[in-house]
């Protein structure tokens, strides 16, 4: 089964559902941009997900350090081993004792998922599977994915993502904290969503560490890029902490840049409104000209006044007068020419 083209011909969510139904085995490589992600299919089932330029290593090292699993330290020493055995990240956690096998497994299979979940909403792109008889994946860390799972979840976002859409308008925006007397309260992975109250707001894990980074400076595009989850992950919690009411958006440069140029084209685009603006200043310099030429014609730079020359040398002589005097003056006191 040969597969290869484009993902405006042929949908993300259709070449899953392809895959899956048909019990493909093989590699699935997706590229949009400079994102590549690949998608490891045994037997219809998705048992493994690798992504660049942002690795799996890198997600995964990040959510333990989040959810506090690891230090900064400890990260980054055993990416460092990574680097130069080329051993993955999750057999150098477990050989050091540095994670349990059950925690490890969790962050694995959260991390793959949100993943796929992600190349649902590409809309430009291209793909190429690769059919093979048979993958190599980790069975002790990497559960399958049922394609009609990661279906499901991927059609949630479809019919969400419009609404977000609404609030979270571009990657530009930029939001700031509110200034709120409530208490926050963090709710455990097993524990429903539950509402807020006059004294309290329920946020998820996720949600908290969104909130954490929102500092009235950084961008949507900038929290996506900062963060460990999904792009789409990331939008759904800036818009439920919008929702929320603790945070709130605020003037960025580049949307005032944005509403100046909208400004400029508009007078461009819209003579009558250039018009508006310049006739009335025109008519005050018109005003402003005339009150000068009725109201100081004593003034000798009038431009209606023709200058007279005996004037210019009467004034002319004056003038030496005072500076002879003056030089007489300075030679006196100081006996010596100035």
């Amino acid at each position: 089964m040969a597969l290869e083209g484009t993902i405006r011909d042929f949908a993300m969510p259709d070449l899953i559902q392809t895959l899956g139904q048909h019990k493909q085995t093989g590699v699935l490589v997706v590229k949009n941009g400079t994102d590549y992600v690949s998608l490891i299919f045994n037997k219809g089932f998705i048992v493994g997900v690798e992504a660049l330029p942002k690795k799996m290593e890198f997600r995964l090292g990040e959510m333990l350090l989040r959810n506090g699993d690891l230090t900064s330290p400890v990260l980054e020493k055993t990416l460092a081993i990574q680097k130069k055995t080329g051993k993955k990240l999750g057999e150098i956690l477990l050989g050091l004792n540095l994670v349990t096998l059950e925690t490890l497994k969790k962050g694995l299979n959260s991390q793959a998922l949100q993943m796929v979940i992600s190349t649902m909403g590409w809309k430009e792109g291209e793909y190429k599977f690769h059919k093979r008889e048979s993958v190599e994946w980790d069975r002790d860390l990497m559960d399958p994915l049922p394609t009609e799972h990661v279906l499901m979840e991927s059609m949630q976002i479809l019919d969400e993502l419009p609404i977000i859409r609404e609030k979270i308008r571009n990657g530009r925006m930029v939001f700031r904290l509110c200034d709120h007397k409530k208490n926050l309260k963090i709710l455990e992975d097993f524990e429903d969503e539950k509402g807020s109250s006059d004294e309290t707001v329920y946020l998820s894990k996720q949600e908290y560490e969104i909130l954490k980074r929102v500092d009235g400076r950084k961008s949507v595009t900038d929290l996506i890029n900062s963060l460990p989850f999904p792009e789409f992950f990331v939008l759904k919690g800036l818009y439920s902490l919008l929702n929320k009411g603790l945070m709130e958006e605020c003037e960025s440069s580049g949307a005032l840049q944005d509403r100046l140029s909208a400004s400029d084209d508009d007078l461009l685009s819209n003579p009558s409104l250039l018009t508006r603006i310049l006739a009335p200043t025109l008519m005050v310099i018109a005003l402003a000209s005339l009150l000068w030429t009725v109201v100081f014609k004593a003034n000798p730079f009038h431009p209606l006044k023709a200058p007279s020359t005996q004037g210019w040398l009467d004034e002319y002589s004056r003038i030496q007068d005072r500076f002879l005097k003056a030089q007489e003056g300075f030679s006196s006191f100081h006996d010596r020419q100035p």
